[in-house]
């Protein structure tokens, strides 16, 4: 859904979300569902199982109790981790001067024009089509450190929905089925992530997002490395993200 690369930090994050880990039905335990679709699954298959990674990941964003700040960044950003079974997960917070909607409009809708401002994308495609809501998408990252730490891509399931006032974009990886395995490129995995969006009082033209992302780069990379990455990769994305929103705001 939503992917960060970054060569300050040297690492690359898909922006993928939130975990599983933290509710008695972890989702690593269901993983080998999603896995395990395939291209003839029926559109009503595919919609349940995102649905059911949009409630979760719902929960998972009032959660409360648990988070340690990792920093907050000079525009105000606070980031936040706590501990998985397997690994880190990491929370966004942040304001982005654009209405809910649109903010929805660029990060779900307009994924495959997300190339033409992050530029350490280099492909992003919905590869196939569910409903109104739902989809399976494919992007890659760049290599970096002259090709030392080598692409990643990701094949995601997503679904966004309208509730209670907010707008919720959820994602994780799903089967390979949809998407062989690129040679050079390393497949990286997300668990059931999201982007919540939602609304501030009296101020129409801009909005709150939280962004969760529980994420598994594959490959050699430490862990620890990835997470002390993590949070610089996120801010990065974040410089993109409002470079771009500068740009349709001035053009309005």
């Amino acid at each position: 859904m939503f992917y960060i690369f970054t060569s300050s930090c040297k690492v690359f994050c898909f922006a993928s979300y939130v975990l599983a880990t933290f509710l008695p039905t972890a989702a690593n335990s269901s993983d080998e569902d999603y896995y395990n679709l395939q291209k003839h699954d029926n559109g009503s298959n595919l919609h349940e199982r995102a649905r059911k990674v949009l409630e979760l990941t719902w929960r998972t964003t009032h959660i409360k109790p648990g988070w340690r700040r990792e920093k907050r960044s000079d525009d105000g950003d606070i980031i936040e981790s706590r501990r998985g079974p397997s690994r880190r997960i990491f929370r966004l917070t942040a304001r982005i001067e654009l209405p809910p909607r649109k903010l929805l409009e660029e990060l779900f809708h307009k994924i495959e024009q997300v190339p033409s401002w992050n530029p350490t994308i280099v492909k992003s495609e919905i590869i196939q089509k569910i409903d109104e809501h739902t989809d399976i998408t494919y992007q890659a990252t760049s290599k970096i450190a002259a090709g030392i730490i080598s692409s990643r891509d990701f094949v995601v399931l997503r679904q966004w929905a309208e509730k209670e006032g907010h707008f919720i974009a959820a994602a994780r990886s799903t089967s390979n089925n949809f998407k062989p395995e690129q040679d050079g490129i390393i497949r990286a995995h997300s668990g059931p992530g999201c982007w919540l969006i939602s609304p501030i009082e009296h101020e129409p033209n801009a909005s709150k997002i939280q962004w969760v992302m529980d994420t598994d780069l594959k490959g050699w990379l430490p862990r620890f490395v990835v997470d002390r990455a993590f949070p610089g990769a996120m801010e990065e994305f974040m410089t993109h993200l409002r470079k771009h929103v500068r740009e349709l705001n001035s053009n309005k």
